[in-house]
């Protein structure tokens, strides 16, 4: 409230200054144009008429100085016709001055110059009066010249007359000269009188200007060093604040990303046992069939001992076979054990050899519902990290696969793209470009992954939400909605890449059979160095 005071206040002053400043400059201004013009004028009537005035009565008067030295009446003649009549014209003329800056004289003149104007006023009648006296010698002149042309009387005579006569034109010629005199003498000093107004009035407007600007500058500036302090003060109390959030939210960070890490280790291991679960699954489908034999043979030694025909034979033989199905067996579980090995050491392994290892340990479990699965890669690919991991990726993938080819094949019936009664799985594997571009062009190179099957393609409008954690189309009896999370957890943490997925035709190779499906494309470097830093869970 006292901000908005304190800048209402300021804005109100602002505006007074401003208008205080631009009437000085404009008086400034007006003041300024009113002395120049004035000074013009005054040079135009009084100086410049005056001086006209001089050399028109100095022309009349060199004239009748003439007279005397003159011999010839008809060239005296001729040169009053032709300068003493003009010049006395020009004399008599007296242009009248109107205009803004001549009655602003006037106005002047008359407040604080009446005595300096009654004077001159009555110089003009004196000046009147000699005029009209002048116009009388005038043409007793014309008069005499004109007597020495029509009766040709003694040139001598009519001289003496002029001599006299011009002796009294001289006269009146010059108290004219001191009448005009005393009038431009006058007028001086009305000038001088409006100068030293106009100068006082420039110096005192200018004053008001400059002190009302240096004024209104120092407010300013008081507004503005207010101001500063004030903001100073707000953005400490703002940086404290700031400080003390940032420590808080710093701690709030560090414990939500502890909590997510917990959360993801747990998400691990929820999703390694769920992998478990379904490995052990798997070794108990493929134990059963060694089971039955061992439990056969087993069998053979009570027969063949019952009817007395157990031999040496028949015992080396049945151990031989007995050996190894135990074997096969123990290989089995030492395969299982090698994938749920933890990922504490990355080191290179060989992608396509990984991928084929996981295809036989879920082999006997898609064969069993019906599924095939071709593997397609065109060179040995190596990479520099967790092997365990990448297994577990294709793993995941062609589980989740299995899940939909498997309830696919027990509720429709047949289409016109595809068999459905068969499920398909393809994975293929290739470099995405040749080393030699990827060298050339300084991107690493790139390798791809594709996982595709027959299911039909994955049946919501947003497909990408697949890879969010819990989310699963399946039935929560089932699905734990994590498998696919961890995925592109490991591709995108522990592999730099990126995994992507899409409903699409696409043709087996190896059936040479049209598909749909989804297909599940993942792109990874092949970093190669050993020192590679990547995150982990």
């Amino acid at each position: 409230m006292y901000k908005a005071h304190k800048n209402k206040s300021f804005e109100s002053q602002a505006k007074i200054l401003l208008f205080f400043i631009a009437s000085g400059f404009l008086l400034v201004c007006v003041t300024a144009f009113l002395a120049l013009f004035g000074l013009k004028d005054e040079y135009d009537h009084s100086l410049g008429l005056y001086l006209q005035k001089t050399h028109s009565l100095q022309q009349i008067q060199q004239f009748y100085e003439k007279i005397e030295a003159s011999q010839n009446p008809s060239e005296l003649l001729q040169k009053y016709s032709e300068i003493v009549l003009p010049e006395w014209k020009i004399y008599k003329l007296n242009p009248a001055q109107k205009g803004v800056i001549v009655a602003l004289k006037e106005f002047y003149q008359d407040l604080f110059l009446r005595q300096e104007v009654a004077h001159i006023e009555h110089l003009h009648r004196l000046e009147l009066e000699s005029i009209k006296a002048l116009d009388e010698q005038l043409k007793y002149t014309e008069l005499l010249l004109e007597n020495i042309q029509t009766t040709k009387a003694s040139f001598d005579s009519i001289k003496q007359h002029l001599l006299i006569h011009s002796v009294q034109v001289v006269q009146y010629l010059k108290e004219l000269f001191q009448n005009n005199m005393q009038i431009v003498l006058i007028g001086r000093t009305i000038t001088e009188s409006i100068y030293d107004v106009t100068l006082w009035l420039l110096l005192i407007f200018a004053g008001i200007v400059s002190f009302g600007t240096l004024y209104f500058a120092a407010m300013i500036l008081s507004f503005v060093r207010s101001i500063y302090q004030d903001l100073q003060k707000t953005i400490e109390n703002q940086t404290r604040e700031l400080k003390t959030t940032n420590q808080n939210l710093q701690k709030t960070i560090e414990y939500e990303i502890e909590q997510s890490r917990k959360k993801d280790q747990i998400m691990y291991q929820q999703a390694r046992l769920a992998s478990m679960g379904e490995m052990i699954q798997n070794i108990a489908h493929q134990w059963r069939q060694p089971l039955n034999s061992l439990t056969i043979l087993i069998q053979s030694f009570q027969v063949k001992y019952d009817h007395n025909k157990l031999d040496d034979a028949f015992v080396a033989k049945q151990t031989e076979d007995g050996l190894r199905i135990a074997k096969n067996m123990s290989d089995t579980i030492e395969n299982f054990r090698n994938f749920f090995q933890p990922n504490i050491k990355r080191s290179i392994f060989s992608v396509p050899k990984s991928i084929e290892d996981s295809i036989r340990l879920i082999k006997p479990t898609l064969e069993q519902n019906n599924i095939q699965v071709f593997f397609e890669h065109t060179s040995n690919i190596e990479i520099f990290g967790y092997e365990n991991a990448f297994s577990q990726v294709v793993l995941n993938i062609i589980k989740n696969s299995q899940d939909v080819l498997t309830t696919l094949e027990f509720n429709t019936s047949s289409s016109d793209t595809q068999d459905m009664t068969q499920g398909i799985i393809e994975i293929i594997l290739r470099k995405s470009d040749s080393l030699e571009d990827q060298k050339l062009s300084e991107q690493p190179a790139m390798a791809e992954l594709l996982i595709m099957d027959n299911g039909g393609g994955i049946q919501i409008p947003e497909i990408d939400k697949i890879f969010e954690p819990y989310f699963t189309t399946k039935h929560k009896s089932v699905g734990t909605g994590i498998g696919l999370y961890m995925v592109k957890q490991i591709v995108e943490r522990q592999m730099g890449g990126s995994i992507e997925v899409k409903n699409a035709f696409w043709r087996c190779s190896t059936l040479q059979k049209k598909c749909f499906g989804a297909i599940f494309m993942i792109r990874f470097p092949l970093y190669l160095e050993q020192d590679m830093e990547c995150n982990s869970f």
